[in-house]
């Protein structure tokens, strides 16, 4: 297959657009109507003003941002390499997708939310404590049903789930849980006889225009969807989610969900740190706003005062050494939420009850903006001579641990404990153009060769995370002297981007962490640096 060179990517994988050639076209679904930002009583300069700000801020990195009134797009852009049709990672926005599997099931009078969980689990009746009775579907979806965040590591998890000790009564509190959303993961499959994603596919997804083969979860040990946070779906995949709620659970003048369901899950059900919580949503402070949201700062916003939905897909940094580390209590969520803020300190306020004088020449230019939104392209420097003496120079690894994975998808996949990945056990460079080199490695006994750009080009590469389908990797490289090369990773469907910095010399190798973003701080070279000796 041939190279493509777009958005300053090098790309040797079909396209991610190409439905008609999978097979998949939806022939059924609804486009969209793009209009201006003034028509929909929204100025080009406020959508320019937050644009602005999420690039100028110290504490995110923009991926995507769709802008929805009136039930029209009058925004949309991806920074590149990111793109509108590849699948991103969701992270816990994934509940409100879960969540609304139930309100499916609901709708179709499969389960009533005061349905005991137990119940709908027998074999594990003398499991666990005796509150485990009085746990409800409506606990779960609310995250009130006393039990604390503590995953399991087992392919028995729903059995696991029972044995969870209760901080509190079943209703009594509100406590983040993973496992509460998981469980109502097993209650689909139990009331469906189908998994999650074939559940939604053709209750929803083929309803209101997502393309359900476009998506990817993150699967447990025995098969089934992480419904907690193991999603990766288009900025659009949200929009259209969320613009369902927007509409009270309606499209195209169908009710897909019944509405004393929308009306319960889209407000205040109990109390939590951020405004309220409702069915797997969270509950905003102004504008009647109610959202999905994931870690590092996914959002799937809808503002029913406005009649908007606005979805941003961004990295929050995580550098600092000294935060806390993932699960650990207390955790701030303050470094991925500048995005969040962004839209509803520059955009909102902004928002006029009705259409605006057309100002052209401010609604070309963001347009074009938008149409050339990137996030830099790499470096280019020429090959220095040395480079070809280092070539196709095995290293071993002697300490620490080598590697460009995120241990954040081998954790989503094993769940607790924390699994970190093994590295490799030994790399080469093949020096041997200057356009591209071939990092080469040996990872659980297998020999993995991934392209590298050299030419201010990334080259878009398919490699496979254990237990995990999240494999395009994006990699390009440059030399900063004549013994050091950077090369720099970013997981295109992630949050998560790495650069390792190599040390080179004929006899050995020392490998340190320039930057690492979308990990919490799990990284194992943020410690120590890795050694290597050539053999």
């Amino acid at each position: 297959m041939g190279a493509k060179l777009l958005n300053g990517v090098v790309e040797y994988l079909p396209s991610y657009g190409d439905h008609e050639s999978k097979g998949i076209c939806n022939l059924s679904r609804i486009e969209f109507t793009r209009s201006t930002q003034e028509s929909l009583g929204i100025s080009s300069s406020a959508i320019a003003s937050l644009l602005d700000e999420l690039e100028k801020s110290p504490e995110c990195e923009p991926h995507a941002l769709m802008v929805m009134r009136h039930g029209q797009v009058c925004a949309e852009g991806w920074w590149s390499p990111f793109e509108a049709e590849i699948p991103h990672s969701l992270w816990s926005l994934s509940k409100t997708y879960t969540g609304t599997a139930i309100g499916l099931a609901y709708t179709d009078g499969l389960l009533d939310l005061d349905d005991r969980l137990i119940d709908y689990f027998p074999e594990f009746v003398n499991v666990g404590e005796a509150a485990n009775a009085d746990i409800t579907i409506r606990h779960a979806l609310t995250m009130t049903t006393g039990k604390p965040l503590t995953r399991s590591a087992t392919a028995g998890w729903r059995k696991d789930y029972f044995e969870i000790p209760f901080n509190a009564q079943p209703g009594t509190k509100y406590e983040y849980s993973c496992d509460d959303n998981q469980i109502l993961v097993a209650i689909i499959e139990k009331v469906t006889g189908q998994s999650l994603h074939d559940y939604l596919s053709k209750r929803l997804f083929e309803k209101i225009g997502i393309v359900s083969d476009e998506m990817k979860w993150i699967a447990l040990p025995d098969g089934s969807e992480v419904g907690c946070g193991g999603l990766l779906a288009t900025a659009e995949n949200s929009l259209r989610l969320m613009k369902l709620y927007l509409d009270g659970g309606t499209w195209a003048g169908e009710r897909l969900l019944a509405a004393d369901f929308v009306a319960q899950a889209s407000v205040k059900q109990v109390e939590n740190s951020d405004h309220g919580y409702g069915f797997q949503i969270h509950i905003g402070s102004v504008y009647g706003s109610f959202y999905g949201a994931g870690s590092l700062g996914q959002l799937a916003l809808v503002v029913p005062d406005l009649d908007m939905v606005i979805v941003l897909y961004q990295t929050g940094i995580y550098r600092s050494a000294g935060q806390p580390q993932m699960n650990e209590p207390g955790r701030s969520a303050e470094y991925y939420l500048a995005g969040v803020r962004a839209v509803f300190r520059t955009l909102l306020p902004e928002v006029n009850t009705t259409r605006i004088p057309e100002n052209r020449s401010a609604s070309a230019q963001l347009t074009q903006r938008l149409t050339d939104l990137t996030l830099g392209s790499p470096r280019s420097v020429p090959l220095p001579l040395p480079a070809k003496e280092l070539s196709r120079i095995r290293y071993r690894i002697t300490e620490g641990t080598v590697t460009i994975r995120d241990n954040l998808w081998n954790h989503v996949a094993n769940r607790e404990p924390f699994d970190p990945v093994a590295g490799c056990q030994w790399f080469s460079f093949e020096f041997d153009d200057d356009d591209t080199c071939m990092f080469r490695f040996c990872e659980h006994g297998e020999e993995i060769a991934l392209e590298v750009g050299l030419d201010g080009n990334r080259r878009l590469n398919s490699y496979s995370l254990q237990k995990s389908n999240v494999d395009k990797v994006l990699l390009d490289g440059a030399w900063l002297d004549d013994e050091t090369f950077a090369l720099n990773a970013r997981w295109v469907e992630t949050c998560y981007s790495i650069s390792l910095i190599f040390k080179l010399t004929p006899d050995s190798s020392s490998i340190s962490l320039s930057h690492v973003d979308g990990d919490y701080g799990s990284h194992p070279l943020r410690g120590a640096p890795a050694t290597a000796v050539a053999f």
